[in-house]
């Protein structure tokens, strides 16, 4: 083959975009709509990135009337104006992290940018977008791999183990005095949910409510081993207090009785044309609401919850009435309390009013009105029903107090930590923090990395170097010197140390199996495996399309004769 054929093959294989020598040219115009894609990325990563960390920095979301702070990743990008496509991508992996493991999410986007970062500068020097990719996820794989062998396995119901994950988790939201009191809290309903029986220590967190009250400081905040109704006593002449409670969830309003109206065929309108039938009816009324409340008590009911459907509520002669005869009854409940309430004392929800019976009824020890609120602080009128000593004690509810504009801030970090420790109660395998494991797995992955011989040996460098830079940032926002940092880490690992990295409190380096900082590898391996999926399909990204509606677009001759339509989609 002389010199003339083969340029013309490799040029040919450029322009079909195969990996070759140059991994292939592209356009001048698509290339910078690429690097813009890029470019947008490394911004939001950048954003992020000073936030990382325990004393990362705060951000300020404003649109001129409002005003709220934040650190959550997912918060920050949901409010900011973003218009990429590229950015609504990474707020749909930052909230499917978060809604699944709680923490997490800021560390992929600032992985993600750093492997982008890398990923332009050998774009730069003429490597295919599929080269690092692929090198990306398979580098990646093999972090993993690492991931798994230094792994620490730790006994899934030790508290003290659990209080460090769950302190990591708050660590940049509260002090160590309110991190403290709040691990406990929160270990304590984990614990009071984790169901021992499976071979995992599966955790239902639907099993734990959270209420946020704005008053107070947080350190106010109560576990409650029972379930939360947030509705007062309906009436006032009904008891507060039952004890021994029988409960009935009633979600259908009471019909006419099924023997006078068997088919159902009654009507909501009754037209009277003779005054003297008024009385008559009145009496009839009056008696059917009687005999609802002879219903309920009939089957020892005590208790009744009425689920909110739409605008029907319990009767104000109903009331009266199970207030004379010792009920205490709750309008307007929520469908998910009423779910709640059903799982945690036995109750069925009942549809069918005249069909109940003693068998639809739950049991709770106590059901009582308290007030929720301190009454040098609000109203305190405000009452709602607590439901202690449930059939099912793995009911919980965390009533999380605060002041206004941190009290949201508080419950959000709850959630996490609920989260991040019910991710370690099923794969109870830790590493350390402080962006020692990052450390770990870089200098591994560069190890590994000279031993290829092609250039996917660079794309698994920048990999590497993309992890190194988590304690590095971690370093930075703390106040410390990246170079130095950099330097001392290197000679901590060439020497065989490991589990050196960031204590971020201490401003300085530290072998952080002596620390109290735990992360659960499910967390860490997701954020690894999340962050080069996302930097892979931004690479596999070369234009993006706008999509344009026509004017002149073809209407059915069916419906273009409805003056509706005319008006929706006829031309201006």
């Amino acid at each position: 083959m002389n010199e003339h054929t083969l340029r013309a093959v490799v040029q040919g294989a450029l322009r079909d975009g195969k990996d070759n020598l140059r991994g292939g040219e592209k356009p001048k115009e698509l290339k910078n709509e690429w690097k813009d894609c890029l470019d947008d990325v490394i911004k939001i990563s950048d954003t992020l990135s000073t936030s990382l960390g325990p004393l990362g920095a705060e951000k300020i979301l404003t649109d001129g009337k409002h005003v709220a702070v934040s650190n959550f990743a997912a918060t920050i990008l949901r409010k900011v104006r973003v218009t990429h496509p590229v950015a609504q991508l990474l707020i749909e992996m930052c909230e499917s992290i978060d809604k699944e493991l709680g923490e997490g999410s800021k560390t992929m986007v600032v992985l993600t940018g750093e492997l982008v970062k890398g990923a332009k500068e050998l774009l730069d020097q003429g490597f295919h977008p599929l080269t690092i990719a692929h090198s990306y996820i398979e580098a990646s794989r093999k972090a993993v791999e690492f991931l798994d062998s230094i792994a620490v396995n730790e006994d899934p119901l030790d508290r003290g183990t659990l209080l460090r994950v769950i302190k990591t988790a708050m660590s940049q939201r509260l002090d160590d005095e309110d991190g403290d009191y709040f691990a406990d809290i929160i270990a304590e309903s984990l614990l009071g949910v984790v169901d021992q029986a499976s071979a995992k220590y599966d955790v239902d967190l639907s099993n734990i409510k959270l209420l946020c009250l704005e008053g107070g400081a947080a350190r106010d905040t109560r576990l409650v081993h029972g379930v939360v109704v947030e509705q007062p006593v309906v009436n006032g002449f009904m008891p507060k207090r039952i004890e021994n409670a029988r409960i009935l969830l009633l979600s259908a309003k009471a019909p006419p009785e099924p023997e006078k109206f068997p088919n159902d065929d009654f009507i909501n309108r009754i037209e009277i044309d003779d005054p003297k039938k008024m009385e008559e009816f009145r009496k009839e009324y009056d008696a059917l609401l009687w005999r609802m409340v002879n219903k309920i008590e009939s089957i020892g009911c005590n208790v009744l919850f009425h689920e909110m459907l739409g605008t029907h509520s319990i009767h104000e002669r109903v009331q009266a009435y199970l207030g004379k005869r010792g009920i205490l009854a709750a309008r307007f409940v929520d469908e998910e309390d009423m779910k709640r309430l059903g799982r945690a004392t036995g109750a069925k929800r009942v549809t069918a009013f005249w069909h109940m019976s003693e068998e639809d009824l739950g049991y709770a020890k106590i059901v009582e009105e308290r007030e929720v609120f301190k009454p040098e602080l609000t109203d305190p009128r405000i009452r709602w029903i607590f439901v202690d000593g449930c059939r099912d004690p793995r009911a919980m509810t965390l009533v999380v107090k605060g002041l206004k504009t941190s009290a949201a801030n508080t419950k959000r970090t709850v959630e996490h930590a609920l989260r991040s420790g019910s991710a370690f109660l099923r794969d109870p395998r830790i590493v350390y923090g402080g962006g020692a494991v990052e450390a770990v797995l870089s200098f591994r992955l560069k190890e590994w990395a000279r031993g290829m011989e092609d250039r996917r040996q660079m794309a698994v460098m920048k990999f590497a170097e993309a992890l190194l830079a988590i304690p590095l940032l971690l370093a930075k926002n703390c106040g410390m010197n990246s170079l130095d940092t950099m330097i001392a880490l290197n000679n901590r690992y060439a020497s065989g140390e490991n589990w050196y990295g960031i204590d971020c409190l201490r401003r300085g380096l530290r072998n952080m199996e002596a620390s109290s900082v735990r992360e659960p590898l499910i967390i860490k391996r997701r954020v690894y495996e999340s962050a080069a999926a996302a930097a892979m399909v931004m690479l596999r990204i070369d234009r993006m399309l706008k999509r344009k509606e026509s004017r002149d677009r073809e209407i059915p001759e069916s419906v273009t004769k409805t003056e509706g339509y005319k008006q929706t989609v006829g031309k201006k």
